[in-house]
């Protein structure tokens, strides 16, 4: 499965492949040693009051208001949606990305990740929406046309497909001597840490 086009994982066609072979990207074994450029921590939880100006944070939000869609020309359009967790009132905000509308609910209660502005009041830009707290996030160098999410549904799939594929590089002495995790191991944890310190062990 190492060497499979990446064309074998379900959702990538011929043009998104093109696109990612921009990257130097062809196979699912080019896709799990491609690491991430850094990471988005969203493993706690940030209060509407409290947020940063410019910071990333996660908030536990429930929907209050209609979402609203405004058209401002023809290449811009934004989408906002008015919400409040336990501090406070906080405004959504999506920039041309009119398709969420139709998923936005008055009472659903989810974690909204994305890039606090507080310039005109608590706002989140172009938030990610998740039922759990997704954690550490990777954040990858992408050509246009292909999202975040998108890529890292793909890197998954690759690493699910390739698991039982993954063959130490390292004696095992090497491993035991400098107390290594497993190559396995390492590529899961550098895609998808569970923590910072998973994440550093990986790495090393």
């Amino acid at each position: 499965m190492l060497f499979q086009p990446l064309t074998s994982i379900k959702g990538i066609g011929t043009r998104r492949a093109e696109t990612l072979g921009e990257l130097g990207l062809f196979c699912l074994r080019d896709l799990l040693y491609y690491a991430p450029r850094n990471y988005t921590d969203y493993s706690r939880v940030a209060c509407a009051c409290e947020l940063k100006h410019g910071a990333s944070a996660a908030v536990r939000v429930r929907l209050t208001g209609e979402p609203k869609l405004a058209r401002v020309n023809r290449k811009l359009n934004i989408l906002t949606a008015a919400c409040c967790d336990e501090t406070g009132k906080l405004t959504l905000v999506w920039y041309n990305q009119p398709f969420r509308k139709a998923s936005l609910k008055i009472g659903d209660v989810l974690y909204a990740c994305g890039r606090a502005d507080t310039a005109r009041g608590a706002r989140l830009l172009n938030p990610s929406l998740y039922e759990a707290l997704p954690g550490i996030v990777p954040m990858y160098a992408l050509p246009k046309g292909i999202s975040q999410k998108v890529f890292r549904d793909t890197v998954r799939a690759a690493l699910d497909a390739c698991v039982n594929e993954l063959e130490e590089t390292l004696p095992e002495e090497i491993i035991s001597r400098y107390g290594l995790c497993s190559l396995s191991s390492a590529l899961f944890e550098l895609h998808f840490p569970q923590s910072a310190e998973t994440l550093r062990v990986a790495k090393r």
